[in-house]
């Protein structure tokens, strides 16, 4: 048995020696360029969100958040762990203390009870209008001027695209009960 799996390896080699001879060139060098995204570089590339030693100020609320300064951490990703989320309005105008939704923005609107919980039926109106601007979102071009303006109608996490993620989040605030 070893001495077939030697032949069939020698048959194999032989068979693909013409191919290398025939790639051969009179060049002994080859170039190739790989470009990689190295946060710290001052330039904003690949899966990075900002860079840190470029200066420019965020804020929470362009993010969907109360306002209030952020800065680009040292992985070149916003730092959103301080930032709060949107207080619920008061319905019923009695101006007592409210108690700030853990919502993501986009979902406040429909907790129409504003108990930071989406109920099946509020569920079941906010899903039906979130895959409608997810199915928007995913037909665009990448180039579509409109796409930036769908994601702001199916982005739950503020990453500018609408995706399994963004579902899985509205599901973590269904009241399975």
């Amino acid at each position: 048995m070893k001495i077939l799996g030697k032949l069939i390896a020698t048959i194999s080699l032989i068979s693909i020696l013409p191919l290398a001879v025939l790639a051969y060139s009179d060049s002994s060098r080859i170039g190739a360029s790989v470009k990689i995204s190295v946060c710290g570089d001052d330039i904003i590339e690949g899966k990075e969100e900002c860079e840190k030693g470029l200066g420019i100020q965020y804020n929470c609320k362009d993010f969907g958040y109360i306002s209030k300064p952020i800065s680009c951490d040292i992985s070149c990703a916003y730092d959103l762990l301080s930032c709060q989320t949107v207080k619920a309005i008061d319905n019923n105008n009695n101006n007592e203390d409210i108690e700030e939704s853990s919502l993501p923005t986009l979902m406040i609107d429909w907790d129409q009870d504003s108990d930071g919980i989406l109920t099946i039926k509020e569920f079941a109106s906010f899903i039906t209008n979130w895959v409608s601007n997810w199915k928007s979102f995913i037909v665009l071009p990448k180039e579509n001027i409109e796409k930036d303006t769908v994601a702001k109608e199916c982005d739950i996490n503020s990453d500018k695209t609408c995706n399994i993620t963004d579902f899985s989040i509205i599901l973590y605030y269904l009241n399975n009960d």
